[in-house]
């Protein structure tokens, strides 16, 4: 079960980050 939650852990951390990631190229393109 570890494995499972460090798994859901890091599929949560490269949500995040993708979200992130188009919010910064939203705002890029609004310049």
């Amino acid at each position: 079960m570890e494995v499972m939650s460090r798994l859901d852990a890091v599929e949560k951390d490269l949500r995040d980050e993708k979200t992130e990631h188009k919010d910064d190229v939203d705002r890029l393109n609004k310049k």
